[in-house]
C-alpha cells in the first residue's frame, strides 16, 4: 500500500495531529453565540452610491456582542478586507484594505461575533454581489 517511509511517516504524523486535536478542542456547541441572524444589506450592493450595512437582522432580538471580525474575500479566495470592531452593525464603503474601490463581482463576508467576558463566538458567512 506505502511505497515509501515518506508516505507511511505522513499517514503517521497526520493521525497523530488528527488525535491531538480531538482531545484538545472543545465541543462546538459549548462557545456557540448564534450568528444565522446577521445579514448584509443592500444586495446587490453598488459602492459607488450606497454603503453596506452588516450587522443583526432587525426584525429579530440578538446577542449583545463586544468583539466583531469582518473578512471579506473575493470569489477567487483572495483577502479584500480584514478588520475588527466593538459592535455591530458595521458599515462598510465596497473599499479594500488598501482603501481601493472593490470591483464589482461575487464577496464572501465572514462575520466573527464574540463576547469576550464568556468566550461565547459564532460565525456566519454572507455571499454578496457588488455591481456597478
Amino acid at each position: 500500500m506505502f511505497n515509501t517511509t515518506i508516505q507511511r511517516t505522513r499517514l503517521t504524523l497526520m493521525l497523530t495531529v488528527a488525535a491531538v486535536l480531538l482531545s484538545v478542542c472543545r465541543p462546538a456547541d459549548v462557545f456557540a453565540l448564534n450568528a444565522n441572524n446577521i445579514i448584509a444589506y443592500p444586495v446587490p450592493f453598488n459602492p459607488r452610491i450606497q454603503t453596506m450595512k452588516i450587522g443583526y437582522d432587525p426584525a429579530v432580538t440578538a446577542d449583545a456582542v463586544n468583539r466583531v471580525k469582518i473578512e471579506i474575500f473575493d470569489i477567487n479566495g483572495d483577502l479584500v478586507l480584514d478588520r475588527e470592531y466593538s459592535s455591530l452593525p458595521v458599515i462598510w464603503n465596497g473599499r479594500n484594505g488598501s482603501g481601493r474601490m472593490v470591483g464589482a463581482g461575487m464577496y464572501i463576508i465572514k462575520v466573527t461575533v464574540e463576547k469576550t467576558d464568556t468566550g461565547e463566538h459564532g460565525v456566519r458567512i454572507i455571499r454578496i454581489l457588488v455591481n456597478r
